[in-house]
């Protein structure tokens, strides 16, 4: 994500915290979110209205950890990083441009992404994931 270093350092809750506890039916943290640029992550919003934004929580060189939380809508994203997340909150499919094959998930579900992978993202309720990314 941009400016990583920049928006870890403004969103990061407890510099000094070695664990992260994400907690499905918990509500999200209440500070520290920054908006998402579709354009900034590799995505053109299809839908043009996308309003998601992300919240980070460890840099580590190439990995990056947090939340994002979207609003229903679409975007066709070309990932720029290979992305483990498990969905808390809403339902979104993904299919993957180049096969053809769609899955849904909802909370309890997880995915891995790996980088480079296009994609259709449609969030069809309100989600909250948390994310394991790592860029090559």
């Amino acid at each position: 994500m941009a400016d990583v270093q920049q928006n870890l350092e403004a969103a990061q809750p407890g510099a000094n915290t070695n664990i992260f506890v994400y907690k499905h039916k918990a509500a999200a943290a209440p500070t520290g979110w920054q908006p998402f640029d579709p354009a900034e992550n590799g995505a053109t919003d299809i839908s043009n209205d996308l309003k998601a934004e992300f919240r980070i929580d460890l840099v580590m060189g190439p990995i990056v950890a947090g939340e994002f939380r979207q609003q229903p809508g679409s975007a066709v994203l070309s990932w720029p990083f290979t992305e483990h997340a498990f969905l808390f909150e809403g339902s979104v499919e993904i299919t993957d441009l180049a096969t053809g094959e769609k899955a849904a998930y909802g909370p309890g579900d997880g995915w891995i992404v790996k980088q480079g992978s296009r994609t259709l993202w449609n969030v069809l309720q309100p989600i909250r994931k948390s994310f394991f990314q790592h860029t090559e």
